[in-house]
């Protein structure tokens, strides 16, 4: 069984009367990924003059990178005019800050990929939905809308709102992809995977992470919301444990999956603990360990998977694919260091190259996969 992702509507299809969005929506999230975080750090360290805070860094990486990552997973019913348009108001929205617009227009400009992403993919969603398990991805792809528009109110809420939604759309689609893929890897092995679904540990989790969005939002109660990112990072960690892990060694497209859902439940615990004040402990560290290793690594493995399961190939990633994936875990656990050591500068500096050279390879990989 390969990996399956939340089921969308079901409509009548015509044979080539719906494109792959996965295709340019993929390679767009390798490429901005590769690009923005080295401008990023040249910005930081005052080697361009481009004006950039922390904040408009991490609403950069979730409005750029991980929405565009969800529309490739999601957009699979877009007419090709339909499609364009949505790679247009992505584009734009990029684009936009860099024109000298006043904010109302740039706020707007931004807005519009957001919504057209709630539009096309989760209405769907709440429409088709026979129960709650599959309903969330609607108002979780809106909170991406209420964080786009937040940020340009009140910057720092708002990119962390925007960060705690991409964790907890994570959170909830990698416990439908997962579960799924390795249980089908157990099966043609002769295995079983009894704890796929946990919908209790699911359900504590996606109301922790929920709350904790919520209240980053508001920018209220930061240990309330430390404490309830934390519970959702141990309700990440509790269903990976019972996920087998160890099954899945042998296979690079199934571990990486499993260690960015490590990444993601350990970030989301650090992160509550920043946030409930335990000394020396930076949050700023603690949200690259679960932007960069948490949600980098699930979806670098995602999209590599998906483009091969649409391709209809065997989802076997080559060994220097496999060797930029472990690039993205390395980028993450040196951003971390960055902060505890006296070499910020050079580790910083590393991290930004092997993240860039992961997500260059990856763009690499879908561009031989996409002909």
């Amino acid at each position: 069984m390969t990996a399956s992702r939340p089921a969308p509507p079901r409509r009548r299809a015509r044979s080539g009367r719906y494109p792959s969005a996965d295709r340019p929506f993929f390679l767009l999230a390798a490429l901005y990924a590769a690009l923005a975080v080295p401008v990023w750090v040249l910005v930081r360290l005052g080697a361009m003059p481009v004006p950039g805070d922390a904040a408009s860094h991490g609403h950069d990486m979730v409005a750029g990178f991980v929405i565009a990552v969800v529309a490739g997973f999601l957009f699979t019913r877009l007419s090709r005019p339909a499609l364009a348009l949505a790679i247009a108001l992505w584009l734009a929205g990029r684009i936009a800050p860099f024109l000298s617009l006043p904010p109302p227009v740039v706020a707007v400009v931004g807005l519009a990929f957001p919504l057209a992403l709630f539009v096309l993919a989760g209405m769907p969603f709440l429409r088709a939905a026979r129960s709650a398990h599959n309903a969330v991805f609607a108002p979780v792809i809106a909170g991406f809308v209420v964080a786009e528009a937040a940020f340009h109110l009140v910057p720092a809420n708002g990119a962390l709102a925007g960060l705690g939604v991409a964790a907890l759309l994570v959170f909830a689609m990698g416990g439908r992809v997962i579960p799924a893929a390795t249980a089908g890897a157990m099966r043609a092995k002769g295995g079983l995977l009894s704890a796929r679904v946990q919908p209790r540990v699911e359900w504590a989790g996606v109301a922790a992470l929920g709350l904790s969005a919520a209240l980053d939002l508001i920018g209220a109660a930061p240990a309330v919301a430390g404490l309830a990112a934390a519970l959702g990072g141990l309700a990440a960690l509790v269903r990976l444990a019972r996920w087998r892990t160890l099954d899945v060694l042998g296979d690079p497209a199934l571990w990486g999956l499993h260690l960015g859902y490590l990444w993601l439940g350990a970030g989301l615990v650090a992160k509550g603990a920043a946030q409930a004040g335990v000394p020396d402990l930076p949050l700023a560290g603690t949200l690259h360990a679960l932007a960069a290793g948490g949600i980098g690594t699930v979806t670098f493995a995602m999209m590599a998977r998906t483009a091969l399961q649409r391709r209809h190939r065997p989802i076997v990633f080559p060994p220097w694919l496999t060797g930029c994936l472990v690039l993205v875990s390395l980028a993450a656990a040196l951003r971390l260091a960055a902060l505890a050591s006296g070499l910020y500068v050079p580790a910083l500096g590393l991290a930004a190259a092997l993240w860039s050279t992961a997500f260059l390879g990856l763009a690499a990989f879908l561009l031989t996969r996409n002909r």
